[in-house]
């Protein structure tokens, strides 16, 4: 039942709206803060929203592990937690030990996924900033991987690779790394 004080704050459009046992899994149509959970109690009144980033209870819910399988199947992943490492062990509800036992779980399943705690949502932006720029950088210069050298092949030094493509008439920097195409051009002007 609703309060007699309730407001509307806003309406948004919903994309899913998932009933799990007691809660209600929203997924709104906004780009961020779109993913709600509505817990209710056992008489299925609505007792209060968390927004997505309940980490503990996805993590004892089982909902973490699949949100993982899915990501893992991506190149790149992280999870990032807008709350300090520390808040996971201060549950009122559960053993700090079931929550560390958990976690340790599923970073062994999906070592691949760094999840990182950041202790409030700049700082989550912030570090998610910086992971997508490293990612886009990534993407952009190390996607291609030149393929294995042949048996007895040697390969050249970044100096020696460097001083071959400017004579080669190829702009490259003076320092950092080379794009990969570099040194695919190098081995096909080998053979």
């Amino acid at each position: 039942m609703w309060p007699a004080d309730a407001q509307e704050v806003e309406r948004i459009a919903l994309r899913a709206c998932t009933k799990r046992g007691a809660a209600i899994d929203i997924a709104a149509d906004r780009a961020r803060e779109h993913r709600s959970q509505i817990a209710g109690d056992a008489g299925g009144r609505l007792s209060g929203a968390q927004v997505d980033g309940d980490f503990v209870g996805s993590l004892t819910s089982g909902r973490l592990r699949y949100a993982l399988a899915e990501i893992a199947t991506l190149p790149r992943a992280a999870m990032v937690v807008e709350e300090p490492y520390s808040k996971v062990f201060a549950q009122e509800r559960l053993r700090p030990a079931l929550v560390a036992d958990g976690l340790a779980e599923v970073q062994i399943a999906w070592p691949s996924i760094p999840i990182v705690f950041c202790d409030n949502r700049k700082m989550a932006e912030e570090w998610t900033y910086r992971w997508l720029a490293a990612a886009r950088s990534w993407a952009e210069n190390e996607l291609e991987v030149p393929p294995e050298p042949a048996a007895g092949e040697t390969e050249p030094s970044t100096k020696e690779l460097r001083g071959w493509a400017r004579a080669q008439g190829m702009d490259v920097p003076d320092r950092g790394r080379l794009r990969p195409e570099l040194l695919v051009a190098w081995r096909a002007a080998q053979s």
